[in-house]
């Protein structure tokens, strides 16, 4: 009797190994299953990235050089463009991406160059403007050895009543996986002159916020000041734009003339 009680009951250190062991199986599965969806995000691209790689594809590069060149032309003639109205203090510039991205294909290596003696990492290719609810999505493609990946940074930029602007890397993806942004900038350690020999940027402070004036010469007498920007999604009458609120201001008679021909104009020779 006592014996065939023993073979129903368990002891409880049995039952115990048992629970454990199920725990054990269980976890592994999660994190196996964990561990593939991360994988598959990892390797997925974004719609955007997909999206405008077709769009270059579609695009020959004749087409594509003309689209950045107007632009430049468009932006231009905006931006300096006289105020007409006395009470008019502040105006818009509507900018679809797909515009910008044209211009990031065909102008912006050598724009870096010319205008900042800026040279873009080799392994660095297809950068790309996209739009998140009210954030920027910078794209670009990585590739160095075995590696090969669409890296996309989320941006979100905020101006202050100091008439200064914060720039804050609010995201950062690799394919379709969310990154620990912190962690991963703390990897890239420290670009010099990225904006010039004058103002060496920090990467792995763009998580806590770049402060910095967003103001630059037109002409000799005037500035245009950036004082909003807001992002427009693509509808079925409209494509996804981003749109720039500016105004002119006075330029100070004692500022210096540097970069006062090349700031009023995007373009490059």
């Amino acid at each position: 009797m006592s014996s065939s009680n023993k073979k129903q009951n368990p002891k409880p250190q049995s039952r115990f190994m048992r629970i454990t062991s199920i725990f054990i199986l269980c976890s592994i599965a999660l994190l196996t299953i964990a561990g593939l969806w991360a994988y598959w995000q990892y390797k997925t691209v974004p719609k955007y990235w997909v999206d405008n790689q077709q769009y270059l594809s579609d695009t020959d590069n004749q087409t594509l050089y003309r689209i950045a060149s107007d632009l430049e032309k468009h932006l231009n003639s905006k931006i300096t463009e006289p105020q007409t109205q006395p009470d008019q203090s502040s105006r818009r510039l509507r900018i679809p991406t797909s515009l910008i991205n044209a211009w990031l294909n065909q102008r912006l290596t050598l724009w870096a160059a010319d205008f900042y003696g800026i040279e873009l990492p080799e392994n660095i290719s297809d950068v790309m403007l996209s739009t998140e609810a009210d954030n920027l999505v910078l794209a670009f493609e990585i590739n160095d050895g075995n590696i090969n990946q669409v890296i996309s940074t989320i941006f979100n930029i905020t101006f202050n009543n100091s008439d200064t602007a914060t720039l804050k890397l609010v995201g950062l993806r690799a394919g379709s996986l969310s990154l620990p942004v912190s962690a991963s900038l703390s990897q890239l350690g420290e670009i010099d002159n990225l904006t010039g020999p004058d103002t060496p940027v920090e990467i792995t402070q763009l998580d806590k916020g770049l402060t910095f004036n967003p103001t630059f010469p037109i002409d000799k007498s005037r500035n245009a000041q950036i004082i909003g920007l807001k992002t427009e999604p693509a509808t079925p009458d409209h494509p996804e734009a981003i749109v720039i609120q500016f105004k002119h201001t006075p330029r100070p008679s004692n500022s210096s003339s540097r970069h006062a021909s090349s700031a009023s104009t995007l373009s490059a020779s």
